[in-house]
């Protein structure tokens, strides 16, 4: 399956280099700073949502209505696919998620599976691996622009936090 990281058979996020230095510069913002920030983060988050939205199959109606995010860490009960969770200043923290118990499915043998996670990271239909990733991608194409639009609400923030 993808060069995603699993733990206990489940995707466990993506890791981010330099998160826990920068997360600590964080928190030593001023207000002002930290409302620019935030307001970018949930702006990406939502775009990034609508791009994932987007790539899930059309006839996945309930996989698709529970694509969402949560500023801070904690996402809903049953959640499979989650955005990697910060450690540290969960106010500035934006976590994405995608199934939860609605997205639950049945083989004819009775197994349930998370249709998240089978239509993200595949499943064997005839010999062959059907798989029709939508999370990921759509969390890749979003990434640019997050990070473009999380530089300019630092600065922004700076010229309103320290101008004053």
């Amino acid at each position: 399956m993808g060069g995603y990281p699993r733990q206990n058979g489940r995707a466990c996020g993506m890791k981010v280099k330099g998160k826990e230095k920068f997360l600590g510069q964080i928190a030593a913002l001023p207000q002002a700073m930290k409302d620019e920030i935030l307001n970018a983060l949930q702006v990406s988050a939502e775009e990034t949502n609508d791009l994932q939205k987007r790539f899930v199959p059309k006839d996945e109606g309930k996989l698709e209505r529970t694509i969402g995010y949560v500023v801070g860490d904690k996402v809903p009960e049953g959640a499979a696919i989650t955005s990697a969770p910060a450690k540290g200043a969960t106010d500035l923290t934006v976590t994405m998620y995608a199934g939860d118990e609605t997205t639950i499915v049945r083989n004819k043998r009775g197994v349930e599976f998370q249709n998240a996670l089978l239509q993200e990271f595949g499943r064997k239909v005839k010999g062959r691996i059907v798989k029709n990733p939508f999370f990921f991608p759509g969390f890749r194409l979003g990434k640019k622009r997050a990070k473009d639009r999380l530089r300019r609400a630092v600065r922004n923030g700076a010229k309103k936090a320290f101008n004053k």
